[in-house]
């Protein structure tokens, strides 16, 4: 196998293996989950749309890792992995620059070289000869990947370090806090199926009874023959509410839910819950003496106690009321898991009307408005749903706005002339290869990680909108996102630049400070371009547009707004970046001359288009959304919010 190939084939390796170690457990210690952490693996406690988010940082960081290591074989031994092989190992023949003009490369452009400038990396690097190769030997690339995903023997710093990944991961995704929290919030409200607070078991208006009718008559049984025995009586009135809603409406296909594919993953767990319902009930029915005729009857006589029978009475019933509770817990966190991934459609049908429905289709009507008040908090929003991020919609159009705004400006716009200012004279290929790497380095990677961090701070319910805030409480979170964004993209950039020098000779602190002080004011430009984006993503228009009207002239507003305040940005990138090029040359050169003005003003405007296009891209995209949260279209085309919306249409046009 080719070395190449070899190389390839261990990615996919890590690609399709790495699942299976992502979705194990993280949570082990979580008691709210310690009834049910062996029935829900982590890829079932969140829709699938944000654990396959979650999966992709996963895997990229495990494919950042594994490239690393096979370029750098060496160091496994030093840090308790196996030896790969004998001799020199790890990346031996990467693509490199000329000798005479590695220190010209590492510092920077100059004028008396034919080099294009480092911030773009991949431009500089001479075109491979027939009998190119990376110098890493297949069996490294193969041992390195099958080590990473557990089919080899692994070492304990790697294995640490993958723990530690998959739990930041699942974090991110909100694996397992937001179900729980979701969960939380259901138990903190109560279930209404028109029953009074007495607990009579008489409905309080003639709808048909949501229960059936030997579940309300356990209900009045268990309340009377309870008598004053329990601490919170109302409490185990509730659990028993949620506990017979579930059995019948979920446990038992009494509603029609949605996704049944889905659906079929979660049957141990419905299984579980039923078995532990069936047994309360029974439990209960014998303390009780309830009986299927569903007449109260003396209770069975047990042998007598050295307590009195008050207090033993009073201890089975606080028992049994510390069962209803951890069972009531566990069918919200049922209900919560249904709702994430869309299994229980809130506003799957609307109440039919009363004179045309049959009663069972009443009560299937009446059972999901009692499910949807259940769901929503006093403001109508459904709680257990994290609000939109947009995080994924935004990365893809901005990185594809970027990239397509970079390969026009180089191949048909002004940046043909900018070309020929650094003196590059490579193919058409390879040079829009270099400029379309150097666009997704400089403005992908901080959008990535800038988009991460907020998205990161949405789940875990620790990001403020900067749109509402003073100006005290958004500056640190525009804060870490610029400096995360930053710094993270000017590492890598700084990699890919000193990968090449560091395969021929060594490279002192000097010239690598100067090859990052070169880079970094270029990544800047993404970095703050990433704030913009976020502010976006932050209006009010874009976290709620059902409420707000779809306007292209918001758009351009924005879009010019980022276009002076990228242009602006350019600009000044641009002058710093000349100016250490010009102190890093060799001999160093005066500054600004003739070639540097025409890069100033040729970043001004690129810039200044990206900002543009970025932003405009990614306001329409918002404003937008082909799908929204909690509306749905009906066959006429209109769209629709469930019964709220309805009812105000009708009342309107009376």
């Amino acid at each position: 196998m080719s070395e190449i190939g070899a190389l390839l084939f261990g990615a996919v390796i890590i690609v399709f293996f790495s699942y299976e170690r992502f979705n194990r457990v993280s949570y082990e210690g979580n008691g709210r989950l310690e009834r049910l952490v062996y029935l829900l693996s982590p890829d079932k406690l969140r829709a699938r749309r944000i654990v396959l988010r979650a999966y992709f940082v996963y895997v990229a960081t495990q494919l950042m890792l594994y490239l690393f290591f096979c370029a750098y074989a060496e160091v496994l031994p030093l840090i308790g992995g196996p030896v790969l092989g004998g001799g020199d190992i790890g990346a031996s023949e990467l693509p490199t620059v000329a000798t005479e003009a590695a220190a010209t490369a590492a510092t920077g452009y100059s004028p008396d070289s034919d080099l294009i400038s480092w911030n773009q990396p991949l431009g500089a690097v001479e075109e491979p000869s027939p009998g190119w190769t990376l110098g890493i030997a297949p069996e490294v690339s193969l041992a390195v990947a099958l080590i990473m995903v557990g089919l080899a023997p692994s070492f304990p710093i790697l294995q640490r370090f993958e723990a530690w990944m998959r739990d930041a991961t699942h974090r991110l995704a909100g694996i397992p806090t937001h179900v729980i929290g979701a969960a939380e919030d259901l138990r903190r409200r109560t279930l209404d199926i028109g029953l009074k607070k007495s607990g009579t078991g008489r409905a309080a208006d003639p709808r048909p009874a949501l229960l059936p009718r030997g579940d309300l008559e356990r209900l009045k049984v268990y309340m009377e023959a309870e008598g004053g025995k329990l601490r919170a009586p109302l409490d185990f009135r509730n659990d028993l509410i949620i506990i017979f809603a579930v059995s019948d409406w979920v446990l038992s296909r009494g509603l029609k839910l949605s996704h049944l594919e889905v659906r079929h993953r979660f049957e141990p767990l419905e299984r579980e819950l039923a078995e532990r319902a069936e047994s309360l009930i029974l439990a209960l029915d014998e303390r009780s003496g309830f009986h299927r005729s569903g007449l109260p009857q003396p209770a069975v006589q047990e042998p007598a106690e050295e307590a009195p029978e008050d207090v033993r009475q009073g201890a089975n019933w606080e028992r049994l009321a510390g069962d209803a509770e951890k069972l009531a817990d566990d069918m919200c966190l049922l209900l919560a898991l249904y709702n994430e991934h869309g299994i229980i459609d809130l506003e799957a049908e609307d109440i039919p009307d009363t004179d045309s429905a049959t009663e069972t289709v009443r009560k299937h009507g009446l059972a999901l408005e009692s499910l949807r008040k259940f769901f929503q908090s006093g403001n109508g929003d459904a709680v257990p749903h994290v609000p939109a991020s947009n995080t994924l919609p935004a990365w893809i159009w901005s990185t594809a706005a970027v990239l397509a705004v970079t390969f026009l400006w180089y191949s048909l716009g002004p940046g043909r002339l900018e070309v020929g200012l650094v003196g590059y004279s490579g193919s058409f290929f390879l040079r829009s290869l270099s400029e379309l790497i150097s666009a997704f380095n400089i403005f992908a990677i901080p959008m990535i990680v800038s988009l991460g961090i907020r998205d990161g701070g949405l789940h875990t319910h620790r990001w403020n909108y900067m749109s509402r805030l003073h100006w005290t409480q958004w500056l640190p979170q525009a804060a870490l996102a610029l400096s995360a964004s930053w710094v993270v993209a000017t590492v890598i950039i700084g990699g890919l630049v000193l990968w090449s020098p560091r395969t021929v000779g060594s490279w002192n602190f000097e010239e690598l400070l100067a090859v990052f002080a070169f880079n970094g004011p270029i990544v800047l430009r993404g970095a703050i371009l990433s704030l913009i984006v976020i502010c976006v993503l932050d209006s009010p228009v874009a976290r709620r547009p059902d409420r707000h009207r779809a306007s292209r002239w918001r758009s351009l507003v924005w879009a010019l707004r980022a276009a002076v305040l990228m242009g602006l940005v350019g600009a000044l990138t641009r002058i710093l970046n000349t100016k250490v090029a010009a102190s890093s040359a060799r001999p160093p050169r005066l500054w600004p001359d003739g070639i540097d003005y025409g890069l100033i003003v040729y970043a001004t405007g690129y810039s200044a288009l990206i900002g543009f296009v970025v932003v405009f891209c990614v306001a329409e995209a918002v404003q937008n959304p082909q799908r929204r949260f909690g509306a749905r279209t009906t066959p006429g085309g209109e769209s629709k919010s469930g019964t709220g919306q309805r009812r105000a249409k009708e009342a309107a046009a009376e």
